[in-house]
Formats: structure tokens, sequence, C-alpha cells
């Protein structure tokens, strides 16, 4: 193109083009450019704002750190000061502190683990005050004593057992036990020296075993100084003595016999156990038994107790005889289910007690919610279990039968039997109180509610006394044993009386041994039947 030829029209329109063909892209570019540093901005922004919560974070970590030094090095100093007093503290000096604050057993509990724990598991020796005390807890239960082991240092049952082997307890009665008993009893009051005597036995599966140590049989008939025979043994008779105050209870004596031991050799355990604790220096106020057989032959026969004189001598001294409570009502609610009893007021019948259970269990809310199958049906194991008895004989079953005859559902003949079984619940109360209660039947015998139990127990013996059995007077075992026991317990009240502010007669059954018969089951479950 010629340089000095002027432009014309279109080529300054194509030239107009041109340059806006080339602005457009570089204004975009600009505004790109003006975009990705606004984003860069805010991002940059963003990012200093966390790095400012950051460091203010890092500030506020970094005071408690310093903290958690400071607290430290005040620790590391506590600590060197323990130390150096914990070189100037002796074993000896710890127990001392020990003794001002823990019970004396348990002081004695941590000063064996203590000389134990430096000796090695064959060269740890235990005195005999200390495996008596292993025995007592091992015989609660081995399972328990195993658990224990694991975490304390303590005898292994073989050497308990070990130790039981080398303790001769022949049968009859233990004379260490009265001398022991005598000498605590020097400086206790006179009312802590009354006892009463409760004697029963136990039924043994027949073992006949040689005893290398002693060089003799055992598990033969053996009654003490009356002599052994060459019978095998299947039942031992035991010999318990209970504090009528005082809370402790103690077997003196036993002995195995082959069959219930007879009701002489009976009468002269009893009596010469009743003439050891006189000369141990207690007062034997009573003698408890059961209504097995041998035990009625000796108290009516051998020893003629009656209703009128319940009591026995024993070298010019009386003794009070009664039967154990509990186990009494048990046979009265045997007699029942047997037996309709005529009274002054009408039958009692068991039918009218079951009448009423069948009523009973046909409603969504229960009258007597604890009476199932097991009290109405008897088998051979619940005629022998008093908790089923008394709750048969109880003021709630009576009141629900007493509910149902008013609406209806039962007749006015089901009421006698619910007044016979309120009245007899009233008197196991008395018979078997132990502490004060809000139900006056439960209270002890005392001066301020004397004329109640008197009153309820007398009218419950001139009420049996009417009662016939068969259309006969009674001649239930059981009836007149209860009058006997009333007997006897109203004499026992008036005799100590004047020296005793009240009477729990729960301490006149013979709780005590069956609850020994337990432990012994548990400790050796094979030897028992």
């Amino acid at each position: 193109m010629d340089e000095n030829v002027p432009p014309t029209d279109g080529d300054m329109h194509s030239v107009v083009q041109l340059h806006d063909s080339v602005q457009q892209p570089m204004r975009s570019e600009e505004r790109d450019g003006e975009g990705a540093e606004s984003e860069m901005e805010r991002a940059l922004r963003e990012a200093q704002a966390e790095a400012k919560v950051l460091r203010q974070r890092l500030a506020s970590q970094g005071k408690v750190l310093s903290k958690y030094k400071t607290r430290c090095r005040r620790q590391k100093v506590g600590l060197k000061e323990l130390e150096k007093k914990k070189k100037n503290i002796s074993t000896a000096d710890a127990m001392k502190k020990l003794e001002e604050t823990c019970p004396p057993r348990l002081l004695k509990f941590l000063q064996v683990q203590l000389k134990m724990a430096g000796t090695k598991p064959k060269g740890r020796r235990y005195s005999d005050d200390e495996l008596m005390e292993w025995l007592a807890i091992y015989h609660m239960g081995a399972r328990a004593y195993r658990q224990l082991s694991r975490l304390f240092i303590m005898p292994s049952p073989r050497m308990l057992r070990k130790r039981m082997q080398d303790i001769q307890m022949l049968p009859g009665f233990q004379d260490a036990l009265f001398s022991a008993m005598e000498h605590k009893m020097k400086h206790v009051p006179a009312s802590d020296k009354m006892v009463v005597i409760s004697f029963d036995e136990i039924q043994l599966t027949p073992n006949v075993t040689y005893h290398r140590g002693m060089d003799r049989a055992e598990g033969v008939e053996d009654l003490g100084t009356m002599g052994r025979t060459s019978r095998v043994a299947d039942h031992a008779l035991t010999f318990m003595v209970r504090g009528l105050t005082g809370r402790w209870k103690q077997a003196v004596g036993f002995f195995y016999s082959a069959g219930p031991a007879p009701a002489a050799v009976l009468e002269e355990q009893l009596k010469t156990c009743v003439r050891k604790l006189r000369t141990a220096g207690l007062r034997v106020v009573g003698a408890v038994c059961d209504m097995g057989k041998p035990n009625q032959e000796l108290i009516k026969k051998r020893l003629g107790v009656t209703i009128e004189r319940p009591y026995f001598d024993v070298d010019g001294e009386s003794v009070i005889a009664l039967y154990d409570p509990p186990h009494l009502f048990k046979c009265l609610r045997n007699c029942l289910y047997k037996h309709d009893i005529e009274t002054p007021e009408g039958v009692m019948s068991w039918t009218h007690i079951k009448e009423f259970y069948e009523q009973d269990c046909r409603r969504s809310v229960r009258a007597a919610p604890k009476l199932r199958d097991a009290h109405i049906v008897l088998g051979a194991f619940s005629r022998m279990k008093v908790k089923l008895a008394t709750q048969i004989l109880s003021r709630s079953v009576a009141s629900a039968m007493h509910l149902y005859a008013d609406v209806g559902l039962l007749t006015g003949e089901h009421k006698v039997t619910a007044n016979g079984l309120l009245r007899l619940n009233d008197a196991f109360d008395v018979l078997n109180s132990s502490r004060l209660d809000q139900n006056p039947n439960r209270r002890p015998f005392s001066k301020d509610n004397e004329g109640h139990h008197v009153r309820l127990l007398t009218d419950l013996s001139e009420w049996l006394r009417l009662w016939r059995i068969g259309g006969h007077a009674p001649s239930a075992d059981s009836v007149q044993g209860l009058q006997l026991t009333i007997s006897a317990v109203l004499l026992l009240w008036r005799t100590v009386s004047g020296e005793l502010q009240s009477l729990a007669t729960r301490r006149l059954t013979q709780d005590g041994l069956e609850n020994f018969f337990g432990l012994v089951r548990q400790g050796m479950p094979e030897t028992f039947v």
C-alpha cells in the first residue's frame, strides 16, 4: 500500500474494528484479574483471622501448661519430703497409728497380713487363734473362702482340714467349753447367768472310717461316758446352751446313736448337762426340745412333766420343760390338715381354707398373695416346713377369709375357721417375741403387757381344752404339747419377772440349734441326709 495515499472510509472502519477486537480481551483480562485479587484478599483475611484465634488458643494452653508444670514441681518437692519422712517411719509406728482408729479384730487382721507378706508361702505359720478365725470363715462357705484367698493371704483349705484333724473332739460333753464359760461368767450380772438348754438330733449318712491319729473307728454309736457300741450311727444328738438375756449361744456336747436316742439316754445326758452348767456358775431355767417320740417319753414319763406341773427337778432344783413353739404350730397345722376340729364356736376345717384359696386364685388382685399350692396340698417335705405352717395360721389369711365371707363368696362356717386361725396367730406371736413392735402381741413379756399376754395365753389354753377331734377330747400330742408349753412359759415369767425387766420368748425356741445345724450342713453337706 502506498504510504502517500490517504486512507479511505472503509479503511478507517476496519482499523476501528481491529482496535475494538484488541481492547475487548484486554478488558476481560483486567476484570478477571481484579476478581482473582479480591478472592485472594478474602482468603488471606480469613487465614489471618484463623491464625489469630489459634495464637489465642495457644497462649491459653500455654498458661494451663505452665500451671501444670508449676503443680508438678510442687508435687515433686512434696514427694521428696514424703520420701524423707517415710524413711523415718517404721511399721511399728504405722501400726500404733492404726490402733487409734481401727477395731481390734481388723488391726489383728492387718498385722497378720503384714507379717505373712514378707514370708514365703511354705514358710507361713499361723497361731491357733488365727486358724480358728479362718476356720469360722471357711465353714460359712468354701466358695467364698476361695474367692477371699485371691485377695488376701490366707491358709489353704488343706491346712485348715489338717488342723481340724489334730483337734481331738470326742463325743460327749466338752469340758474345755464349760471351763471357758465358767471363766467368762465370773464377773457378769446374775441375770446374764440364766440359760436355756435345747437339744435335738440331726440325721447322718451312715459311714464308718478309721481315724489313724487316734487309732479308733469313727461312725459307730458313741454316747460319751455311757459307752460305745459296734452299731453304725445314723443320728447325732446335740446339746446347746443359750443365754436367756445375753445374745450368745454355744454347743456344748454331741453324741452318735444308731437311730433316735432313747428316752433313758436323753434323761441321763440332759441331767448331766444341767449339773455341768451349774458347776460352771450358770443358772439353768429351762430345757427345750421338739415333739419327737423319744422326747415326749422323756418329758411325760421319765421326768414327770405335766400341764399342771411343767418342770422337773435335778438335785433339788427345778428346771422348766417346754416344747419348741414353732414346731408345735407346725404340728397343729398338720392336725388340722388331717382332721376337722370341733370348737365351742363351730367346726374348723381344712376344706374351708382350700375353698378360700380356690376363690382367691380366681381374682386378678389376690387377698392372700403369699399362698401357693404347696400351702394347701401338703407333701412329705411341705409338712416339715414351719414357714408354710405360719403363713397359713396367719392374720392375713384370717382377714381375707372374713372379707370373702362378708361379700358372700364364702359362708359363715368359713368364719369359724378364720377365727381359729386368728387366735393361733396371736398365740404364736406371743410365744415368738423378740423385740419391741407395733403389734402388741409381738412384744416381749414385761410389766407393761404382762396382763395382756397372760390373758391371751390362758384363754387359748382353755379354748384348746374344749377342742374335740374326731368326736373325742383332744388327744393329739401337738394340742397337749401347746397347753404344756403355755403353762411353762407363764411359770417361767413368774419365776424371772422379779429379776428381769422383760422376757423375749424367742429365746425359748430351738432356732439357735437349727441355725447351727444349717451351718454344719453347709460345711459338710455329704455327711447329712
